[in-house]
Order: structure tokens, then sequence, then C-alpha cells
């Protein structure tokens, strides 16, 4: 027996194998294949003249010109005409099959299932998507691909046909291309140079792997097609020709499959029975997961499991979705999982994890899997030498599935899952890599995978939906179990689980619910009758109340279960495993100790509880665990209880999707936005250890709203003051969560933030840390960043320190800033530097070089002027105009009035003098306004210029000035005066007339030793009231009528006062 016909009977003995039967077996070189005939055939009725003379275009051009069924009716004519029954060659076929074989044809005639009828072989018949549920492992399966005589609308006759069979039969064609990936094809009947075969072929092993096996054609002789050539093409699609004749080679592989199943028979006889699998410890899971170990009690999946298994062998890459709690991790792990075992496959399932790449976890997830499968790879560093390794042992694809993909999005920042991403990308381009992947995520967070098709092109177009159990599926799903353990169900109970669970719209079942009633109804019958035989009866389901109760009666018992104490926290837990969108969390023992603020002893022992009964699943690292474990064993103190739970590196989740509706319910909308923003910590946090990434503003904002709510972890707390600093927002509100030295070494780190908005801001808030290492930062960062904004901060924030701390303190920055004078480099911004820094703190001036210090202060001196100008000229224009209209009107209304007044007010004398009376007033006024605005001018120029340009300007100070600078002016004032109207005063009167007033007036508008609003004024028009009554008694005014002296002092003050006390001024000395 030649050697490979003994091992592809070995490989139908074990179902490796597949026969491909093509139109053209059976014929014997004289006579045309039959389907050549037809197409003769057909070509006659149309007078059909084109060269390609193929059923597939003949069958185009008959289609086109008589339409779709008379070509029914002609193929059917013509069959009926040609074919007698089945040729020996397909009893052959017939004969050679065991019952588990799997026969893939192209022809639609029916000789196939004459032969196997002919030969006692039951089969089923495979034509469209729809025939797959029956699908059944213990009988023949013949896969019609071209359809069926019988089935006219099933038929693919023509190119069109051809080229449409795998978008119009998608699971059909996933069946056939999952057997090109994993099985053995034996290709007979088939024209290997014929171009709608090769159309085919590459049709269906488009993205497949190099690793598919090495498939056989047997050609009964060389021919155009076969040469060297031809097998060399064939051989690059992993074809090897076979040079034989077909009715021998089946004669001899019938025999051989026969001889080996007969040694197999032996074989399994003399063995001892293989002991049955071990059972999981109760038949239903509850709101736990099924995995690889619960494959035993997993029942109602095989229709999907099929589906999905084909779905994934035929693509490199396929989308799992289904809406929340369908049960698409169960499907994975224990159905897919053990599919792929029996395919000689291997698949490894990871999900995301905060501070893990996904990438990592695959690795990790794959190396464990094959060494439970009894592989031993080398442990490489990488996924892809990972893969290689398995490969060398494994005789079948590796399937890596992330699993709850949804949670990639929220766990992973956008340049993670960039990362992640290009490297999925890198994998499923490799076609060295005999690998699948598979997303599963909620079908409401489908949407996030389309804009990934940049990185991931047509990432949606391979998809498979989960849907709800069926009726008959949820049957099995509730009886088969429970019958493994020798318990049965009542019938009724049964059918009112199907009604009670169906969704009213759908029909279908959610798996969580029904799991959750068959747990809960199989432990109340163990525990009320421990002894066989048991049967779960409606009546105890009736007493234990209904389908839609048992749910919440599960949370209610559990929460209700703990101490009363325990009950708000276990409530709040649950939550805290729940996002803001609905999605599962998983969360550290610390991180959920610090939601609830209790210690992690107190928080484990709640959540113990809540494992127990499923509603919380408890998850340990491996490799966290041992490390702690290590550093209390070098370590020479004992372990506290609190840090050997931290230590632990537990995690944990909510026991399922379907609990999120519930826990919602409980907690209202401003749990939820407080949810949001510890998500947003939580996602955060990672990126400013690792990248000192900033919040956003408006993530930020939110926060601080919910600040009430918040239990900030040190890192959250760092990074939450940080990002408060830096917008310059919140900081108060956030600097409480920490140290005066934990502020301090942030706002150091942020002095090097590539944000310059944060090294500014930072050495601003520096300014409130002085001591010698940040004085020396803020110095050298005043001398070396390349921005302006932040060396301004810089140098203005030492000022601080040095005004507020001293030079000994901060002296060590000024150092550093003049170290920078005389270096080509930074020299001009040196000296700039110095100027601020002499311009807002006079304490630095001793610190200067002495060589330097008059010229940086002539221009500090310079820049206050310029930087006060309009300050200065705003003050001295009020005080020219408040001076003005103060002495104009006080005292040169007098100069006109003065005959009038001195001779009695009388209406003759008044009509008498009019002339001169206005004359005098017309002159007076301007006069002495000028002789007034000259002195408030003056001092408020004096009090301006001390004030913005002076280093000490302390109120006293410059009310000391401007009251000298106001009596030297009026002074000034009262001499032109007299020179230009000389009269019996002699000169020193004058000196002293100006100087008394001027002196008492500026000094009474701008005394700052009063606070209150009110007796400032009051003080100013009593000053000038007195000046001008001491004028008066000196006869050093024209006019010693008392009262009119009182009118002048008043008005005088008044406008003094208001020339002399901008509005700002006047509350800043009010605040004094």
């Amino acid at each position: 027996m030649p050697p490979l016909i003994a091992e592809l009977a070995e490989l139908i003995l074990k179902d490796n194998a597949i026969l491909f039967v093509g139109a053209q077996l059976g014929s014997d070189g004289i006579v045309a294949p039959v389907v050549e005939q037809i197409a003769e055939a057909l070509a006659s009725r149309i007078n059909y003249q084109r060269a390609d003379r193929t059923l597939p275009a003949v069958a185009r051009d008959y289609e086109v010109l008589q339409g779709r069924p008379a070509l029914i009716l002609a193929l059917r004519e013509e069959l009926a005409r040609l074919q007698v029954g089945p040729d020996p060659i397909h009893q052959l076929i017939a004969d050679a099959v065991l019952p588990t074989t799997k026969l893939i044809t192209t022809r639609f005639d029916q000789v196939l299932e004459t032969a196997l009828t002919q030969f006692n072989k039951p089969y089923v018949l495979i034509v469209r998507d729809t025939d797959l549920p029956f699908f059944d492992e213990s009988v023949v399966t013949v896969i019609k691909i071209q359809g069926d005589i019988d089935q006219p609308d099933s038929l693919v006759i023509t190119e069109d046909d051809v080229d449409a069979f795998i978008s119009n039969l998608p699971t059909l064609s996933d069946v056939v291309r999952s057997f090109f990936a994993t099985k053995t094809l034996i290709f007979l009947g088939y024209d290997l140079n014929s171009t709608h075969f090769k159309r085919f072929f590459n049709q269906v092993t488009r993205n497949l792997s190099v690793y598919r096996r090495t498939a056989y054609a047997i050609v009964p002789q060389a021919s155009v097609g076969t040469d060297d050539v031809g097998q060399r093409y064939w051989k690059n699609q992993n074809v090897e020709i076979v040079f034989h004749d077909p009715i021998p080679f089946l004669e001899e592989l019938a025999q051989a499959v026969k001889s080996a199943s007969n040694a197999a028979d032996s074989r399994q006889q003399s063995k001892p029975a293989s002991p049955l699998p071990s059972l999981p410890a109760h038949p239903y899971k509850g709101l736990q997961a099924y995995t690889e170990d619960d494959a035993a009690i997993f029942f109602g999946r095989s229709q999907e499991t099929m589906q999905l298994a084909n779905r994934v062998l035929a693509n490199r890459l396929t989308i799992l979705y289904g809406e929340s709690g369908v049960g698409k991790s169960s499907l994975l792990r224990a159905g897919l999982g053990q599919r792929m075992a029996a395919q000689r496959g291997l698949l490894a399932v990871a999900v995301s994890e905060p501070g893990k790449p996904i990438v990592e976890n695959l690795r990790v997830s794959l190396l464990a899997a094959a060494r439970r499968a009894g592989l031993s790879p080398e442990n490489s560093g990488d996924l892809t030498g990972l893969v290689r390794a398995v490969q060398r042992e494994l005789d079948g694809p590796v399937v890596l599935v992330i699993d709850q993909a949804e949670q990639f999005f929220l766990i992973y920042t956008d340049e993670e899952q960039a990362a992640a991403l290009a490297q999925l990308q890198g994998f499923l381009g490799d076609r060295s890599l005999n690998l699948r992947f598979v997303i599963a995520i909620r079908e409401d967070a489908l949407g996030r995978l389309q804009p990934l098709e940049a990185i991931l092109p047509n990432v949606l177009n391979v998809r498979y939906r989960l849907e709800r159990l069926g009726r008959e599926a949820a049957r099995e799903a509730i009886e088969t179990p429970a019958t493994l353990y020798g318990v049965g169900w009542e019938p009724a109970l049964v059918q009112r689980l199907l009604l009670d669970l169906s969704d009213p719209e759908s029909g279908g079942i959610g798996p969580a619910q029904l799991q959750i009633n068959c747990e809960r109804l199989y432990r109340e019958t163990v525990s009320r009758n421990p002894n066989p035989p048991q049967k779960i009866s409606l009546a105890l389901f009736e007493s234990l109340g209904n389908t839609a109760s048992l749910l919440g009666d599960y949370l209610t018992e559990t929460i209700q279960s703990l101490d009363p104490a325990q009950q708000p926290a276990a409530r709040n837990l649950l939550g805290a495993l729940v996002s803001s969108s609905g999605v599962k969390l998983r969360l550290t023992l610390s991180e959920l100790a610090l939601f609830v603020e209790m210690s992690p002893v107190q928080t484990q022992a709640i959540l113990a509880g809540l494992a127990d009964r499923s509603l919380v699943r408890r998850i340990t690292r491996p490799g966290i665990a041992n490390t702690a474990t290590s550093n209390r064993a070098t370590s020479n103190r004992a372990t506290s209880p609190d840090e050997a739970d931290a230590q632990s590196g537990q995690e944990f989740e909510l026991g399922h999707d379907s609990l999120i509706p519930r826990v919602v319910s409980w907690l209202g909308d401003d749990f939820w936005a407080a949810q949001k923003a510890r998500e947003m910590l939580r996602q955060a946090a990672p990126e400013w250890t690792k990248r000192a990434r900033l919040l956003p503003a408006d993530d930020l904002r939110l926060a601080t709203q919910r600040k009430s709510q918040l239990r900030v972890t040190p890192v959250q707390a760092s990074l939450l003051y940080a990002s408060a600093v830096t917008y310059g927002v919140a900081v108060a509100d956030w600097q409480g969560s920490l140290a005066a030295e934990e502020q301090r070494t942030i706002l150091l780190g942020l002095l090097e933030h590539p944000d310059e908005r944060a090294r500014a801001e930072a050495a601003s808030q520096l300014a409130h840390f002085p001591d010698g290492e940040s004085g020396e930062r803020l110095g050298r960062l005043a001398l070396t960043d390349p921005e302006v904004a932040v060396r301004e901060a810089a140098i203005t924030a030492l000022a601080a320190q040095l005004n507020g701390a001293g030079p000994q303190v901060a002296g060590a920055g000024v150092s550093a800033v003049i170290a920078g004078l005389g270096q080509p480099a930074t020299d001009a911004i040196a000296r700039q530097a110095l100027l601020i820094l002499r311009d807002l703190s006079p304490a630095s001036d001793p610190l200067l070089p002495p060589a330097r210090r008059v010229v940086i202060q002539r221009k500090v001196w310079l820049a206050r002027w310029n930087r006060h100008f309009e300050k200065i000229l705003s003050a001295t224009i009020r005080g020219v105009q408040g001076g003005f209209w103060g002495l104009g009107l006080g005292m040169g209304l007098f100069l006109g009035l003065n005959i009038f007044i001195a001779d009695g007010f009388t209406l003759p004398l008044l009509l008498q003098r009019l002339d001169s009376i206005l004359f005098g007033i017309s002159a007076g006024i301007p006069i002495m306004g000028l002789i007034g605005g000259l002195a408030g001018g003056v001092t408020a120029l004096a009090g301006a210029v001390v004030r913005h340009l002076s280093d000490r300007a302390d109120a006293h100070r410059v009310w000391l000035v401007q009251t000298g600078a106001g009596a030297a002016a009026m002074s000034l004032g009262w001499l032109i005066f007299a020179i230009v109207m000389p009269g019996d005063v002699q000169l020193w009167q004058t000196l002293v007339a100006g100087a008394l007033l001027g002196g008492l007036l500026t000094a009474g508008a701008t005394i700052p030793f009063l606070s209150s609003s009110l007796a400032r004024p009051v003080l100013s028009l009593l000053a000038g009231l007195i000046a001008f009554v001491l004028l008066g008694a000196l006869a050093l005014v024209y006019n010693a009528v008392f009262w009119w002296l009182i009118i002048m002092g008043l008005v005088a003050g008044a406008g003094f006062f208001w020339g002399l006390n901008p509005d700002d001024d006047l509350q800043n000395n009010t605040k004094k």
C-alpha cells in the first residue's frame, strides 16, 4: 500500500480529511464529462459562438437570453437525458467514506446521494445556509456548494453565481473555508487548468494562512496544467498533484480505510474504558461565566459553537458581538475552545487590564493555554515568537481572543490603543502565522470599532452576532446539565420557565436569567431533598416566586445576608464595579477600600460574601502575590493584615453583566456623575505617573464639582493639584489633599514639564515655598527656559521669595541668575532678569554686582516710569483739575466780588458795579485756578512719582512728600501772583500764605491716618476752612469777612480732596 494512501486513510479515520468531488469525475477519457456535454447541449440551443464553452460561460449567456427558469429547465432535461445512475467511481467513494466523513462536491446532480443510499450510508445534505442547523456529526455530510438540481434557487451555475458564492452563502462558505484551513483536502474530478476552478480556489483560500494543510489533487495523467509549470503553480498553493487513475486510487483508499478502521476498533476494545470527564460541583453557573473546565455542562450553544468556529477558521479576524449578558465569554471559553481543540487548534482568551498592554495579556494567556494543552513552548518574551513556538508543536491554528473589548476603550489611552492596534494589524498581515483573532464586544459598543478602520481596514467585515437562546436550545440548557447529576425537571416547570423567560419581542431567552433561575431551583431542591431521586418541581418554583423576582431576590437576599452596617458599603462596592457608561470595571482591593473608606480587611470581608454568591468575581493576578510574598520574606518586620491584603494582588469585577441594570437603579444620578469623575482619574493616573500628562480642563472641572464624593489616591491627588496649578483654577480645592512638602515636590517637578503653562504657574506657586533649592531652581529657570512668560514667572517668584524670606534663603537663586552674566547665550536674559528682580524686590540690591547696581537702578526707575506713566499722568491731570476748580472757585470768585462783599450786599450797589464785578470774576477764576492747578498738579505728580517709582512707597512717606510739594507749589504760585499783581503785602507774607494754604489743603486731602471713608473728606474740608481762617486772621488775604473765608476754605478743600484722591487710591487708603 502506498504511504500516501495509508496516511490519507488515517486522516479520514480521524475526520481530518475531506473528499472534494468534482463534476468531471467518472469520465473515461473517451466520452466527455457530463458537465461538458451539458454545456455543449445548452450552447446548441442558443447558437452559442464564444470561444469559452465551459458551463458557467454558456449558462451565463443562456440566462441572459432565455431567463433563469428556462436555464433550470434545460439543465434538468439534459441531466435526465445524460445521467442514468452512479458510475462505479462514485460507488467507490460511497464505499470508502466513514459515517463521520464530510464530502464536498461541485456537482449539482444526485449521483453521490444515490451511491450513498446504495451502500446504506446515511447522510445529511447541506446546500444552503439554512441547512447547517441539521449538520450531524454521526452521519456522512454532503456539502453541495454549487447547489442541487432539485432546489433550483440554490444552483451556482453561471460565472456571476460563482463570484457571488461567498457573499450569498456566508455561513456555508465559512464551513468550506474552515475545512480548507484545518483539514486535508483530496480533490477528485477537477481540471486543474480550469480558470473557473482556480477562481473558486482563490476565493476560498484568500486570507488563509500558508500554514493550511497540504491538499492533494488526484489526476489520471499529465495534461496541460499539470506540467512542471502547473505543478509549481499548485505547489505554491499548497496543493500536491498525484498522478493516479481515480478508480484504482479509490479502491486502494477504500481498502485502507476499512483496514485502519478495523485496527482502531481492535485497539479500542483492548483498551480499558476511558474515565468520564470530571464534572464541576454544580450543574449551573448562576452569574458566573463558563470556563474551559465547564465544557461538560455547557449546553444549548452547539449550533452557535459550530458556526462561530467555522467563521473564525475561515477568516483572520472575526468580531463576536451581542447584547450584554448574552453569553459571549462562555461561548468562547467552554464552546469555541473545545471546538478548536477538536480541530487540533488552541484558543487563548485575554481581557484588558489597567497598566498591562493587551498584547502582553494575550501572550500570557497563550502560554497558559499551551501548557494546559500539554505543550511546552519556549517562553518567548514577545507574542510573535510564542505563536511560532506553539506552532512548532501544534498541528492546527492558534486563535487569540480579546474578550470584553469594550473595556479596551475604557482602560487604555489613545496612544496605548493605537500601539496595540498597530501590533494587531502586524499579526493579521503576517501570513506565516497560522493565527486567527476574535474580538468579543458588547453590541452597544460595536460602533467604537468603526474609527479603527484607519488602522485595521475592514475590521467590521466579518462579524458574528450571538443571539439569545432559542426555546429548544434553552430547554437543553435547562434539562441536560441536571441529568448529569441525577436530577430531573418536571416538564410543566420547564415549559413555564421557557414561557416566562422568553423576550416578548424577539422570543429569545437570556442565558444569565435562565442560569440564575436554574441555579436557585437546583440548590433549593438538593437542600430540601438531598437523597435521590430528585426532581425540580413547579410547586417549588411557585413557592419561591417567579422568574422576574428571582434575580431581584437573589441580589436583595445577598445584601441582606450581610451585617446591617456593611450593607450600604456592599451596594457602593457593586456600584464601584460599574462604569458610568454601564460597563463592568475591574478594580483592586485597595481601590475599593478607598472607595468605601474602609480598611482592606473590612472591604475584603464584604467582597468575600458577595463573591460567594457570584455577585462579584475575584481575580488574582499571577506574579503580584508572589512578589509580595518575596518582599515579606526578605523583610525583617512583620506585615500587618492590611498590608497583606493590599499586597495580595487581588482584583474584583462584577459577577455578570445582567446585574448592571439593577445596580444602576440602586444608585442615583449623583453617584454616576461622580463615578464618571472616578473613571477619568483612574484612567489618567497612570499617564500622570508615566508621562506627567495633566488632566484636560474639562476633566479638572468635573472632578472639582464632585470633590466631596471623591476619595482620591495620592497619585490622583498629585495629578489634580498639578492640573489645578497649571490652569490656575481650583488650586485651593486640591492643595489641602497634600502636605506642604508634597506640594513643593510637585511644583518642582512641573518646572520640567513640556507645557509652558505648567512651568509658569508652578514657578508662580513656588513663591509660597521659599528655600534654597526652590530659589536656585527658579533662578536657573529664569535664565534657561525658552519661553519668555516662564522666565518672567520664575524671576517674579524669586523676587517674592526674597521679599518674604530674605537673601539668606533665596540668595542662591539670585546667584544662579548672576552666573549667566557674560555668557553669550544668557547674558541678555540675565540682564533682563536682574532688572525685573531689582524692580520687584529691593532686597536684592545688596546681592547685585556692585559695578551694575547704579545702572540697574536707573533702568528700574525708567521701567517703572514707563510702566506707570499713564497712572502718573492721570493723577497729575486730576490734581490740576481739582486744584484749578478748588482755588479758582474759592478765591477767584472773591476777586470779582471783593468790593461788593466789603461794602455790603445791596442791589443798587450790585447794579452799579456789575461790570467791574464781572470783570473781576472772569479774571480771578482763571488766575487763582492756575495757581491752584499748579499746586494740585505738582502735589499729585510728586505723590504718583514716589508711589510708583520709589522702592519704599508707604502711605506716610507719600503724604509727607505731597504735603511738602503742595506747600512749595502753592508758595510759588502766590509769589508769581504777587509779582504780576503787586499790592501792600510783603514778599515773605506771600510765601507764608502760599505755604500755609498749600500745606494745609494738601495735608488734609491726602492724610493716610484715617480709615473711615467719611472722615477723610470731612477732614479735607476742615483743613481748607482752617487754612483760610488763619490767612484771614493773619491778614494774608484781601478779604477778612469770616463767612466768606469759610466758603473759600470749604470749596478749596473739596476741590483738592477730589483732585488728590483718585477713586482707586481712596479705596486702597480706606482698606488700610
